[in-house]
């Protein structure tokens, strides 16, 4: 298996639980980038196949989710505290909608390899013109919501309210629909 969504062991703070998330955006978009490279992987169609299906899977399922923790469940909480926080915040919705294009084709270039490996050669510069500039975009946004947001958490944030932050992003996974 090349990677796997599994689930992990919860880390010991909100930063680390986002920061791993964030790890978890970068992984799946090398792959995908991976997938789209002259990497020789088109020889074995069994791993075409599990690397669309799981890049597929992430970004269709799991990445959401972290998209709704923070802006359903961190931003209403964190915002207004902090005039430079707000900036980012404003900057994360906007980046958050500029991806969900290049998404959702992301997603639909994959299901079709998932489904038919042998034309991933075919696809290669499709997904490579999809992949590529989405990767780039999706590591500069993670850079800004580490640099900007992350440090100021722990500052803005009670215990209390850093607390019902991980509860929701803990129910959100285990709610319906949840990958």
């Amino acid at each position: 298996m090349l990677l796997g969504i599994g689930k992990k062991s919860a880390p010991a703070d909100l930063v680390s639980a986002l920061s791993e998330c964030h790890e978890r955006i970068r992984s799946f978009g090398a792959l995908a980038c991976k997938l789209a490279g002259p990497s020789g992987i088109e020889s074995d169609p069994e791993q075409v196949v599990e690397a669309a299906e799981a890049v597929r899977r992430y970004f269709a399922l799991a990445l959401p989710l972290h998209v709704a923790d923070e802006e359903q469940t961190l931003a209403p909480l964190i915002a207004g505290r902090d005039a430079a926080v707000d900036v980012a915040l404003a900057q994360m919705a906007r980046e958050h909608t500029e991806h969900e294009q290049s998404v959702a084709a992301l997603v639909s270039l994959c299901e079709r390899i998932a489904r038919e490996p042998e034309r991933l050669a075919e696809l290669r510069e499709q997904l490579a013109s999809v992949a590529e500039p989405l990767d780039a975009a999706l590591r500069a946004h993670l850079e800004l919501e580490e640099s900007a947001i992350f440090p100021a958490l722990s500052r803005l944030l009670s215990p209390a309210e850093e607390k019902d932050v991980r509860e929701a992003m803990r129910a959100r996974r285990s709610g319906p629909g949840a990958g």
